[in-house]
C-alpha cells in the first residue's frame, strides 16, 4: 500500500501512461482493485513515490479510480494527465496545460433551478485546483525545453467534441 506521501498519477489510455510506466524506478505491488478491475502500479519517479495507473475514458472511470487511489491505497495528491482538444489557438500540440480549476460542461440539473453546470449541494461549478501542486508542476513543466506551458480552466465531460 502507498505511503501518505505518494502521488496518484491517472491517465484515461494506455498512450498517456506508457512515458510514466517507463520512468519508473523500483516498481513495487501492482494492485487490482475489485471493483474497478484497474491495475494501479506501484514505483518511484525521481525521488517521488507515485502509483501509475490507466482508469479508462469517462468521468465514471476517473472518479472511481481517484477514490480508489485515495481511499485504498492511501495517496494524498492525485494528477490525470492526458491528451486533449483546447478553445485557445495559442496551445499548440505538445504543449502542456496545467488546471487552475475543473469544470464538467455536460453537468446540467437547470430543470431543478441550479445555474448551467452547478452541482446541486455544492453550490458550486467549478473544482480548484490545489495550488502547491499545480505550482509545483507548473515549474517542473516550465524547464522542459521546447514545449510551452498555460494554466487554465480544464473543461471535461462523457461527450467527445469533435467539431465546431
Amino acid at each position: 500500500m502507498a505511503s501518505q506521501s505518494t502521488i496518484g498519477i491517472i491517465g484515461a489510455m494506455d498512450v498517456e501512461v506508457a512515458l510514466l510506466k517507463k520512468q519508473m524506478q523500483e516498481c513495487g505491488e501492482v494492485h487490482t482493485t475489485a471493483f474497478s478491475g484497474m491495475e494501479f502500479i506501484e514505483g518511484v519517479i525521481g525521488q517521488t513515490s507515485v502509483v501509475v495507473v490507466k482508469c479508462g475514458v469517462g468521468k465514471v472511470n476517473a472518479a472511481m479510480c481517484a477514490q480508489a487511489l485515495v481511499s485504498v491505497l492511501g495517496c494524498n495528491r492525485v494528477i490525470n494527465t492526458g491528451v486533449a482538444g483546447s478553445l485557445d489557438a495559442r496551445i499548440e500540440i505538445g504543449d502542456i496545460v496545467v488546471s487552475t480549476d475543473a469544470v464538467e460542461h455536460d453537468m446540467d440539473v437547470t430543470a431543478l433551478g441550479y445555474a448551467p453546470g452547478e452541482h446541486p449541494d455544492l453550490h458550486l461549478v467549478a473544482f480548484e485546483a490545489d495550488a502547491g501542486l499545480r505550482g509545483a508542476v507548473t515549474q517542473a513543466a516550465r524547464d522542459i525545453e521546447g514545449v510551452s506551458v498555460f494554466e487554465g480552466r480544464v473543461c471535461s465531460g462523457d461527450q467527445f467534441i469533435g467539431s465546431a
